[in-house]
């Protein structure tokens, strides 16, 4: 047996090889059917993709053995890489090299043997492309010629796999710039947002000052009554004014960017499990962005009305529902067995959802389901 001697270019040729990451790798489905096809073309029972490294043969594709690697000092593949065209060995048992090599020893010896090196677009000689039968057995040139076009395929599928390697990891550059770039911008946003709504809190606290000085005036002096509470009214409106500002600046930028029910239905998901009721989405029409104003109010609604009815031990389903067509219409339904709305009623009162609603130009109503069942309809313009 000889060992095969190293290519004149072995420390490039090894960088070229490493350059494609492809050793240990795991099994890919194109590389699996050339073996296949090689095996049937040249109708061996053994085929394999290999690649030889420092001191092994790795098998990344292989058909009729079972071992992924074996040492490079007795391997066929070694000697293939020296050739330029394809090394046959059509008995090993009568070729010096190979004649007492141990493959050849195995109760399924290597006796025939035929690879096609797989060489690189710089020209260097990475593996084979390789076909084994236990007998002494001989090749058509049109067999030959099939083992170096497939090795030639299996060159083309290393270069995809390196451009596409290059390609994801660009993408992923790509993608984490982009985020750290949207990340960078929320944060300024939000900063400026906070610094905003901290020098309306200052105003607020003004104005209740102030409001307290006409109070007290008002109370001390009954020809100033009259003027300081009209005073005292148009600081009261500029302080509701002022903190519906601080709300809006504080409500979180994804109900202004993302559609409200994408917005529901991430929220259901989180709370699904908690819920002694089964909740469903539906959507009707095309979904459109509203308004923050919008998106904020009926999400108020729904989170209100959901948690009420989580309170009540007679609901088993409940249908959430948007629809567009000129407005967009929330509608939850239930199938409880009795009215027993007052309270959730109340709890809108108390929250004053139903004033902003009417603010808005939106209209809520509560109505019976025929044959068991409560439903609230919320209807917003889309021009709000």
């Amino acid at each position: 047996m000889q060992i095969a001697k190293l290519p004149s270019d072995e420390a490039l040729r090894l960088q070229d090889l490493f350059s494609y990451n492809i050793l240990d790798t795991d099994s890919e489905k194109e590389f699996d059917e050339l073996v296949e096809l090689a095996a049937s073309i040249c109708n061996c029972p053994v085929s394999m993709v290999t690649f030889i490294d420092e001191k092994r043969q790795w098998f990344k594709a292989k058909i009729g053995v079972e071992y992924e690697e074996s040492e490079r000092d007795v391997s066929f593949c070694s000697h293939a890489i020296l050739e330029d065209d394809v090394m046959v060995v059509e008995d090993a048992l009568l070729d010096e090299r190979f004649k007492n090599n141990p493959f050849t020893k195995l109760d399924k010896p290597v006796r025939f043997y035929a690879g096609a090196p797989i060489v690189s677009p710089e020209g260097f000689k990475l593996g084979t492309l390789c076909v084994i039968n236990h007998t002494p057995k001989k090749l058509t040139q049109l067999q030959e010629r099939t083992l170096v076009i497939l090795s030639n395929q299996i060159t083309r599928l290393l270069e995809l796999r390196k451009k596409s390697a290059s390609l994801r990891k660009r993408a992923e550059q790509i993608i984490e710039l982009k985020e750290q770039s949207v990340n960078q911008v929320l944060q300024d946003h939000e900063l400026e947002k906070q610094q905003i709504a901290e020098e309306i809190q200052e105003q607020i606290a003004q104005e209740v000052a102030a409001c307290r000085l006409y109070i007290g005036i008002a109370e001390e002096s009954d020809s100033m009554r009259t003027s300081y509470l009209k005073k005292v009214n148009e600081k009261l409106g500029k302080v509701i004014t002022d903190m519906r500002k601080i709300s809006r600046l504080l409500t979180p930028a994804v109900l202004a960017n993302v559609p409200l029910e994408d917005i529901v239905s991430d929220y259901i998901k989180n709370i699904q499990q908690d819920l002694p009721f089964q909740l469903q989405l539906n959507t009707k029409g095309n979904p459109l962005f509203t308004s923050m104003d919008i998106n904020l109010t009926l999400f108020r609604v729904f989170e209100i009305w959901i948690n009420n009815l989580k309170n009540r031990t007679d609901v088993s389903n409940v249908q959430v529902s948007f629809a567009y067509n000129g407005s967009v219409q929330l509608n939850i339904e239930n199938d409880s067995t009795s009215y027993g709305m007052e309270e959730v009623e109340m709890d809108i009162m108390r929250s004053a959802i139903d004033a902003r609603i009417n603010h808005l130009q939106g209209s809520i109503s509560l109505q019976h389901i025929k044959g068991g069942g409560t439903a609230l309809h919320i209807t917003m313009p889309l021009h709000s």
